[in-house]
């Protein structure tokens, strides 16, 4: 346990002092080396462990349905028992936010999946559940394609499938939930809102049971309201046509400052500007000391890198939640995480000697204390001029 996590502390120290090869933490080059790193492993124990780093007996793995789910069956035990931890130590505030998240990953993978508007684009998406403001993650899906397994919506959509999985320890306990257009659609939020869950997203005009009147096009700077019980429908256009859909908000204006001086918003699309961000916010975070390698050969071995890059970021929200007065940077927290790690399961080795072993296996004690007799080492071309000499005297010298 001791070296896996030094194994751990070194992943993280990786991430802080980067350098774009792995033999490059163990150069002895004086104008690259960091020696600290050769004092707590060897290169050769680091590969080896990178080389057998497993989460799952291959034998007793389940049958798959898909390509896709054999593949995340690879590293799915550590994933699911990580999340029920991250659920486990944390109870949100009253809001949070739903939106997918994407880990690079341009290999050959059934997982993959393509998102135009991430940074990334291509990689493994995960839908996450995180609070706002914050961006603690408390829970997280990865796509796996038709054969995930999510609890049943009313409108029966994917996306309202992954809303109500994830927010399924949260309902009937008065949360808000805020979600983009992908995931909003009437039948959801009053499904909901019939468990004591106030919905916030924006919604495409086109999804069924959307008043059909928004679809006109209405005059810059002005609104249109529909209401249908606690479901209100709102389209407002700025520079472009924005559609709202909330379970708690009217159409109430809210003076907001903007470059160009006050402006008026709906207040329902300032709510929705304040506490959407979170999911976008952990991922800023998350590429700040990056533990993940971009040329990783194994996916599931960056996909564990990953999670302990998650892990690290959780454990500095709930760091600051509990001591609000402190000043620590996320910086400041990792260097000191990687010094406690260090501190209490490193320990300390003699790097090798360095140059050519002697030929002797066996030394004779007698060598040592008997009389010896001096060598004569004969000139050669390259040597003009012989020369006597005693691995004995050599050894004292």
């Amino acid at each position: 346990m001791s070296e896996l996590m030094s194994f751990i502390a070194l992943l993280l120290y990786m991430g802080v002092i980067w350098k774009p090869q792995l033999k490059l933490y163990w150069t002895t080059n004086a104008m690259l080396e960091t020696p600290y790193i050769r004092r707590l492993m060897t290169e050769k124990r680091f590969s080896l462990l990178t080389k057998c780093l497993h989460f799952v007996n291959n034998d007793l793995m389940p049958t798959a349905t898909s390509k896709a789910e054999k593949s995340f069956d690879k590293i799915r035990p550590f994933f699911s028992a990580l999340i029920a931890r991250f659920s486990a130590v944390y109870t949100p505030a009253a809001v949070v936010a739903i939106d997918e998240s994407l880990m690079l990953w341009k290999g050959r993978l059934a997982v993959k999946q393509y998102i135009p508007l991430k940074r990334a684009r291509f990689g493994l998406k995960s839908y996450e559940l995180c609070k706002s403001g914050s961006g603690y993650i408390w829970n997280s899906i990865i796509h796996t394609g038709p054969t995930m397994v999510l609890e049943q919506s009313s409108d029966g959509l994917k996306s309202s499938m992954i809303v109500v999985t994830l927010g399924k320890e949260l309902l009937d306990q008065g949360y808000c939930f805020y979600m983009d257009s992908w995931y909003s659609s009437p039948t959801l939020f009053k499904q909901l809102r019939q468990r004591q869950t106030d919905c916030v997203g924006t919604v495409r005009v086109s999804r069924r049971r959307m008043p059909t009147d928004l679809k006109a096009k209405i005059p810059k700077g002005t609104t249109k309201t529909r209401f249908s019980e606690d479901l209100m429908a709102l389209k407002w256009h700025d520079k472009r046509e924005i559609c709202m859909l909330s379970t708690f908000h009217d159409s109430s204006m809210v003076t907001v400052k903007t470059r160009s001086g006050e402006k008026e918003k709906p207040a329902v699309i300032t709510d929705y500007n304040k506490n959407m961000g979170a999911i976008d916010m952990a991922d800023q975070m998350l590429q700040s000391y990056q533990v993940e390698r971009k040329r990783k050969k194994v996916w599931y071995k960056k996909q564990f890198q990953h999670l302990l890059n998650r892990t690290v970021l959780n454990c500095y929200i709930l760091y600051k939640k509990c001591n609000p007065a402190s000043k620590m940077t996320h910086i400041d927290f990792v260097v000191k995480l990687i010094a406690r790690l260090i501190e209490q399961y490193c320990s300390e080795i003699t790097p090798a000697r360095k140059g050519r072993p002697s030929k002797d296996t066996v030394v004779d004690p007698l060598r040592l204390t008997g009389r010896h007799f001096v060598k004569l080492i004969p000139a050669t071309e390259k040597k003009k001029f012989p020369s006597r000499t005693c691995k004995l005297w050599c050894s004292h010298t």
